[in-house]
């Protein structure tokens, strides 16, 4: 997104979570043999893992190359506990409000 032309301080706050939903239409899967139907779940659950673990080892590797190009500097955030325990109250009633409170729950939790 190239942030680093703009602001090359980035601060790392650990705050953001990238979400990728893979979609299908639950009635086309209907219409699916019950093999296809458990090979595209399994499939979805290894092509979400899989995303998830090159996201972050790309991101890695990306930072590390704008850092030794001079395009970036990272700085530590040391007040992420801080900054969490403020933002759990507006978070929390914010899933009331959409009716996802079992959803935050589980995040909670992790």
């Amino acid at each position: 997104m190239k942030f680093y032309e703009v602001a090359p301080h980035l601060n790392l706050t650990q705050h953001a979570v990238s979400i990728r939903p893979i979609c299908f239409s639950v009635k086309t899967l209907k219409t699916l043999p019950k093999d296809l139907q458990e090979a595209i779940m399994k499939a979805g659950k290894e092509a979400g893992d899989y995303g998830r673990q090159l996201e972050s080892s790309e991101e890695t590797i990306k930072l590390d190359t704008l850092e030794r190009a001079g395009k970036l500097k990272r700085v530590p955030f040391e007040e992420r506990d801080a900054m969490k325990k403020l933002a759990d109250p507006v978070m929390a009633t914010y899933a009331k409000e959409i009716g996802a409170e079992g959803i935050y729950e589980k995040i909670s939790m992790a």
